[in-house]
């Protein structure tokens, strides 16, 4: 099985609540991921990345990627490594977790 899980990266860099609201949505999905379909590859995307400034796209990114896999690991378990590469509309995978992170 595969899923998609999106989010919106407008929602996850505005305010405190906004970005509270997005991270339990996430929380949510992975739950529900895990509860149902335990092990199934899930592949994460965050939309609205033009909401973001061009200069700081990258590193915002990159944050949000941290923030998540810390996440999944949390919520789904197992061993999650490091996002492998991951720079703004470039595909990061995480093969040995199932994971992938594709920002738009």
């Amino acid at each position: 099985s595969i899923f998609l899980v999106v989010f919106s990266l407008k929602n996850w860099f505005g305010s405190n609540s906004m970005h509270r609201e997005e991270r339990d949505h996430l929380v949510f999905w992975f739950q529900s991921i895990r509860t149902h379909a335990n092990g199934a590859r899930v592949i994460i995307v965050g939309t609205h990345l033009d909401s973001l400034p061009v200069g700081i796209r990258e590193t915002k990114v990159r944050d949000c990627a941290d923030e998540i896999i810390v996440l999944a690991r949390k919520v789904l378990g197992g061993e999650l490594t490091n996002v492998l590469s991951l720079c703004p509309l470039e595909l990061s995978s995480n093969h040995t977790s199932n994971l992938s992170f594709f920002p738009v």
